[in-house]
């Protein structure tokens, strides 16, 4: 990690720019704990990414009177998510 973070200082320095140390220290805390988190709590942004991306295409894309429908994706995500999670508790069980 060090590694990575020395390259990212060069790298700044070289474009005359200061390395934001304080906020790579803060980012690297955060993930490691989004790495120390249960496996079904890591999964939820992976399940979300697909439905955001359709939600804003959606809204982008349609006309404006049907611009509302673009929340339909979430209401969608909503019940994949529950279903994702009801099977992966019957798994457990198994």
């Amino acid at each position: 990690m060090e590694r990575v973070v020395s390259l990212a200082k060069d790298v700044a320095e070289q474009l005359l720019f200061t390395y934001p140390m304080n906020d790579d220290k803060k980012m690297t805390k955060y993930l490691e704990h989004i790495r120390q988190l249960p496996v079904d709590a890591q999964g939820h942004p992976l399940q979300m990414s697909p439905f955001l991306i359709m939600m804003l295409l959606l809204f982008y894309l349609l006309p404006n009177p049907y611009k509302g429908f673009a929340i339909l994706v979430a209401l969608v995500f909503w019940v994949v998510w529950w279903i994702w999670n009801f099977i992966a508790d019957k798994k457990k069980k198994i």
